[in-house]
């Protein structure tokens, strides 16, 4: 039986306003897109699915563990999707093209969330 991983994409901001801030008053905001990275938060299968599991559910309940929002940076969801055996996330895909030109990784591609 063929399994899927769940996998939640985020954005990730940083506040360049906060660099230079003293900490008193209202931090000056200056936000700027930095990316975002892929979390895998669940694996079903296919009978999972089948019977009408709330993926959502499951998406939601790992939100917590993720996400961050403070003065200096934050990160937030923006998308989710299942991949089924053998498929690849966008990530991964990269991931594979740069260690093929010799690039290291830093991180792992998709990262698990307990």
């Amino acid at each position: 039986m063929a399994n899927g991983r769940v996998i939640v994409t985020t954005q990730y901001r940083e506040n360049y306003g906060a660099h230079d801030w003293d900490g008193c008053g209202e931090c000056p905001q200056y936000w700027k897109m930095k990316g975002g990275y892929e979390y895998q938060v669940a694996t079903i299968t296919h009978e999972d699915f089948n019977r009408g599991i709330n993926v959502l559910s499951l998406v939601k309940s790992k939100l917590p563990k993720i996400e961050s929002n403070d003065d200096y940076s934050n990160e937030y969801m923006v998308d989710w999707a299942i991949y089924w055996d053998g498929e690849k996330t966008p990530d991964e895909k990269m991931h594979e093209e740069m260690a093929a030109d010799g690039y290291p990784s830093f991180r792992p591609a998709v990262e698990v969330i307990a």
